[in-house]
């Protein structure tokens, strides 16, 4: 059903101005710290704790730590912000070229909460990344094929870092990626492409402790005439 939106209540445009996504287009959606979050722009707007549909203070005579949290990502290039992951207690926000994180310390509120910029890869935005064990892995695009970008936190540097887990295979994955799933039980990802509407590709690996032991590609094709809609771990 539609949801019942919070309204105004105290102060006016200036001490309580409307959230940054009114009025624009809204890019993503995501769910981070029992707070709802909406992509607009460079800003990510997220809303009261607890209260999903509340993106107003409720009063103006303090700043509560509950209150909605609208920030935007400085850089000195445009970055029009396309998906958010939740990971290891933060979120971290995709743009086209870069990628930055929102912390927020031990609880989020609008006076501990910070965006910084991480990493600068090329990102196909229009497929949300996933996150596997330890990792995120996000799509980019490589001329007329697709490949995925695996996204950690480095043990040396205690940073993001990120690299190629498809450059062995610079022609495999044919088309865009246009849809990545992974499996919470088991070091999986599965994705869709343009180039194979009768099939997946399967993403298999596996640590053993800091080194990586197997990275191994391989996919399915269904019967001729037949195309994968949609894909998901469910339970498994």
């Amino acid at each position: 059903k539609e949801g019942s939106w919070g309204e105004r209540t105290v102060g006016d445009t200036t001490s309580n101005n409307d959230p940054s996504f009114v009025g624009n287009t809204i890019n993503n959606i995501v769910l981070f710290r029992d707070r709802l979050g909406f992509l607009s722009g460079e800003n990510v707007s997220l809303s009261e704790a607890g209260e999903y549909f509340n993106f107003f203070r409720t009063t103006v005579t303090q700043t509560l730590g509950t209150d909605p949290v609208d920030v935007r990502a400085s850089h000195n290039k445009v970055s029009i912000l396309r998906s958010a992951v939740p990971f290891s207690r933060n979120l971290i926000l995709f743009s086209d070229r870069t990628q930055f994180q929102l912390t927020g310390g031990d609880v989020l509120t609008p006076s501990t909460v910070s965006i910084s910029q991480e990493t600068e890869f090329e990102v196909d935005s229009t497929t949300d990344a996933t996150v596997s064990g330890s990792s995120i892995y996000f799509p980019f695009l490589r001329g007329d094929f697709a490949g995925v970008m695996e996204y950690f936190v480095s043990p040396d540097t205690e940073t993001m870092d990120g690299h190629d887990i498809s450059a062995h295979i610079p022609s495999y994955i044919s088309g865009s990626i246009t849809k990545m799933a992974s499996s919470s039980s088991d070091p999986t990802v599965v994705i869709t492409s343009s180039g194979l509407t009768n099939g997946l590709y399967v993403y298999r690996y596996l640590y053993r402790g800091r080194d990586r032991v197997q990275s191994a590609w391989s996919k399915y094709t269904f019967d001729t005439g037949s195309t994968v809609k949609n894909i998901d771990f469910i339970e498994k």
